[in-house]
């Protein structure tokens, strides 16, 4: 036998079916919204941590390639120095020579010119040895000037590229001090998300 159900009961019976429905749906996605939410935190979280890493390692980077140009200032600098010093030592040097070898060859000149002819031809004999001897000393002397100078040059070559290099990464490293910053406080923001 069939019982009949009134109509409104119909009705009444469909409208707590969407009703029980409607709630399960709701619930099911409030479960869901309150699992993505912490997912997404933790993607923020992963994303800044990752930013920062980068950013602290360029900063790091950056500092490296200051004391690099620091250590080139200091090595040229000294360098510069140490030539400088060497140099004036070599013409010091040089001058002693031509003084000591135009007095000796003087001396032998008079010996050269004397009437005794043995004494003239020692004397010639002795300023061909004291001219070879000259000559060593002249190009010993300028070898070192040679080197000293050369030094000059790597000193200040040093010194240039240091003090470009520092220029250059003392401009760099404001820029990621910056970025740092930017970073953690992009951090700082992720680990408040609700």
């Amino acid at each position: 036998m069939k019982s009949k159900i009134p109509a409104t009961d119909k009705i009444l019976l469909k409208v707590l079916s969407l009703l029980f429905i409607f709630i399960l749906v709701l619930s099911v996605n409030t479960n869901t919204m309150a699992q993505v939410k912490p997912d997404k935190k933790e993607a923020a979280i992963k994303s800044a941590e990752t930013g920062l890493a980068k950013a602290q390692a360029n900063q790091a980077k950056i500092e490296a390639q200051l004391a690099t140009a620091d250590s080139l200032i200091q090595l040229g600098e000294q360098m510069i120095g140490e030539a400088k010093t060497e140099l004036k030592q070599y013409e010091s040097d040089k001058k002693r020579i031509e003084k000591d070898y135009g007095s000796k060859k003087k001396a032998l000149d008079k010996r050269i010119a004397s009437k005794d002819k043995d004494e003239s031809i020692n004397a010639k004999s002795e300023l061909k040895e004291l001219d070879l001897q000259h000559k060593a000393e002249l190009k010993d002397i300028d070898t070192k000037l040679k080197e000293s100078n050369k030094k000059m040059a790597t000193g200040n070559a040093n010194l240039n590229k240091g003090k470009t290099l520092k220029d250059s990464a003392e401009n760099s490293l404001k820029t990621a001090k910056g970025n740092v910053k930017l970073a953690q406080e992009k951090l700082d923001k992720a680990n408040q998300m609700e």
